[in-house]
C-alpha cells in the first residue's frame, strides 16, 4: 500500500502479463453460409503485478480484495477505539 500511495498509482497497478486458456469453435455450412457461427470462449483469465513490482507474480484481483479487507479492518478498529475513548470521557486519539 505504501509504494502504491508514493509510486505513479497507474503505472503500479497496470496489469503485465495474464494466464488464459482460448478456445474456438466454427461451424461453417458451405450450401447456407449464414447458418454458420462461431465463437470464442476465454477462460482462466489472471492478471498478475509485473516482473520487478514489489508484488511480482500475485494476482491482481485478489491482492486488492485482500488489501480492501485490510483498510476495513484498520478502519472499524480506529471506530472502536474512538468509541472505547469517548465512553470513558477521553478526547479522540487523533
Amino acid at each position: 500500500m505504501h509504494d502504491l500511495d508514493i509510486e505513479d498509482k497507474h503505472k503500479a497497478l497496470v496489469p503485465i502479463g495474464s494466464k488464459k486458456t482460448i478456445g474456438v469453435r466454427m461451424k461453417y455450412d458451405v450450401n447456407d453460409p449464414g447458418a454458420g457461427s462461431f465463437q470464442v470462449d476465454v477462460s482462466n483469465l489472471r492478471y498478475e503485478f509485473p516482473a520487478g513490482h514489489f508484488l511480482a507474480g500475485q494476482d491482481l484481483i485478489d491482492t486488492a480484495k485482500n488489501f480492501l479487507e485490510t483498510v476495513e479492518k484498520i478502519l472499524s478498529g480506529f471506530e472502536q477505539l474512538v468509541a472505547r475513548r469517548a465512553a470513558n470521557g477521553l478526547s479522540p486519539p487523533y
